[in-house]
């Protein structure tokens, strides 16, 4: 399972958040009064830049800051609405009581506000404030106005109300808060070589911003898995014997849930612990980090991520997760599925980046969510992300007798599976039957089968998959941090390669059965520039 990730708008978020800042200053100045000519000038340019340079994917994901590469936004993804700005002597890092030396806002159609091909030009001056070396911008877009926050220890505090906001579909949803991502030389204020006039602003470096969302996506091969321009009601897939040559059975893939999706929001700020256990001292805007063998060594925090204990009562399950919890769907998964299925997520198509064209070539974007992490002693369904995959089983052959004498059989009829219990067990062992009796006489006439049968109803039936956040290959035994989790500003996307015999006849938490799963987590690109204009 891998990570694609991509990270490149936080740049126009940061220009616009310094922007923000002279709009509304600390003394009251008005960005549309005219200031005297001594005030400084701030001005930034926002450009969205690409760095998914990778020039090879992995097949399960990797641990650390970049996972499997970055990634570009779709949609509204990228787009900057109104960023709030705050500057400060010192770092993200600094006393809670650290003051804001400078806190503004500006939105689009500001004066000031230039909407740009790739970004956002924003020129401004900035009142009473007066930029000093090493003075740091901090920014925080499409949240709103947030200029009434006090100080640092309230900024890293503070939660996202919204990470974004829900649109008619998820096509349409928009407004993805973006907040500065690292505390290195982002932001940096620069005035040695400057006058801070009109012609000669000052500068400050570059600065990352993140999302503060996670986003979901589902992969398939289009010339495999459906006919036509866009798969209206279902994806399937041909279910193969051992030597793929037969085909055994066809796979019709009509619902897919998200499960426990994070529904309360994570911090502003990204938090870091110091090290790999999870009760360690926390870094705002640092990395996340991993080995050598890719295993990561650090744990990335939300508000609720010590909270989720073995005793967590079913009233907080619920706070946390809703509707989208693993045990309501699970119990009653077809009260979920009414506006889950494919045609639903046909108006998030996307062709898939290069890195997916070697298998997958298409991928729909099925939630957004919310930060979710747990310790890696904590790994439990009441916690994990996932998907509920629910499908309709078409065996190529089934018996009405236990003569074998092939019967007629039509798509969503209930069959009975039997299947022989022995070490070498492929499916092409097992047989389908139209009745249960036809399969309890077959196993009378074979004890040596010592066989199992199973009723599928209607031909239903599921397959669950757990996201991962990191790949743990090199000890299956084992977990690790962050193995498991969502974290901000990663798309977690999910393909299935192939089917290879009949999911569970309701939904099971272990994982899954009968599927080959390619999982890639890569974060959004950061919006980034290379110095910003004060």
């Amino acid at each position: 399972m891998k990570r694609l990730i991509s990270i490149s708008l936080w740049t126009l978020s940061l220009l616009v958040g310094v922007c923000l800042a002279a709009c509304t200053d600390r003394d009251g100045v008005d960005m549309n009064v005219e200031s005297i000519h001594t005030e400084p000038y701030l001005q930034l340019h926002l450009r969205v830049n690409s760095e998914d340079n990778m020039a090879t994917r992995a097949t399960t994901p990797l641990g650390g800051e970049d996972g499997d590469g970055r990634e570009d936004g779709v949609r509204h993804e990228n787009e900057l609405k109104n960023v709030t700005v705050f500057i400060i002597r010192g770092n993200m890092n600094s006393a809670a009581s650290t003051n804001f030396l400078y806190k503004g806002y500006m939105k689009q159609g500001d004066a000031g506000w230039t909407d740009v091909t790739g970004g956002v030009d924003i020129k401004f001056q900035t009142g009473a404030y007066l930029p000093q070396n090493n003075d740091r911008v901090i920014v925080v877009a499409n949240a709103g106005n947030l200029t009434s926050i006090n100080n640092l220890g309230d900024l890293r505090d503070g939660t996202t109300y919204s990470a974004w906001h829900n649109g008619a579909t998820l096509a349409n949803n928009d407004l993805f808060v973006m907040t500065s991502a690292y505390n290195s030389s982002d932001g940096l204020v620069n005035i040695s070589a400057h006058t801070g006039f009109e012609g000669d602003p000052y500068l400050a470096s570059k600065i990352n911003i993140q999302r503060a969302a996670a986003r979901i996506d589902f992969m398939y091969k289009e010339t495999d898995n459906f006919t036509g321009t866009v798969p209206s009601s279902e994806l399937f897939y041909k279910v193969k014997d051992s030597e793929n040559t037969n085909e055994l059975a066809t796979v019709h893939l009509e619902n897919i849930i998200p499960v426990n999706l994070m529904q309360e929001s994570s911090y502003l700020l990204r938090r870091v612990t110091t090290s790999n256990y999870v009760t360690s001292s926390v870094l705002h805007g640092a990395l996340e980090t991993a080995d050598a063998n890719h295993i990561p060594t650090n744990y990335v925090i939300e508000p609720h991520t010590l909270a989720k204990q073995s005793s967590v009562d079913e009233t907080k399950l619920n706070e946390w997760y809703g509707s989208t919890r693993a045990k309501t769907i699970f119990d009653n998964p077809a009260s979920h599925l009414t506006n889950t299925g494919i045609a639903d997520y046909v108006a998030t198509q996307t062709t898939a980046s290069p890195l997916e064209l070697g298998y997958f070539s298409h991928y729909m974007t099925l939630a957004y969510t919310n930060e979710n992490t747990q310790s890696k002693e904590k790994h439990s369904p009441d916690f994990m992300t996932g998907l509920l995959l629910k499908t309709v089983y078409e065996p190529k052959t089934v018996y009405s007798d236990a003569s074998l004498t092939v019967a007629s059989y039509t798509k969503g009829t209930t069959f009975w599976r039997y299947s022989p219990t022995k070490a070498s067990m492929v499916e092409e062992d097992s047989k389908y039957f139209t009745s249960q009796t036809a399969a309890n006489d077959y196993k009378t006439a074979h004890p040596e089968d010592l066989a199992e049968i199973v009723e599928y109803q209607n031909g239903v039936c599921y397959y669950n998959i757990w996201l991962r956040h990191a790949n743990t290959n090199s000890d299956p035994h084992m977990t690790f941090p962050m193995e498991y989790g969502i974290v901000r500003n990663n798309i977690y996307r999910v393909g299935v390669e192939k089917f290879t015999g009949p999911g569970s006849p309701t939904p099971k938490y272990d994982g899954p059965e009968h599927v080959h799963l390619r999982i890639f987590v890569r974060p959004w690109n950061k919006r980034e520039h290379p110095e910003i204009l004060l």
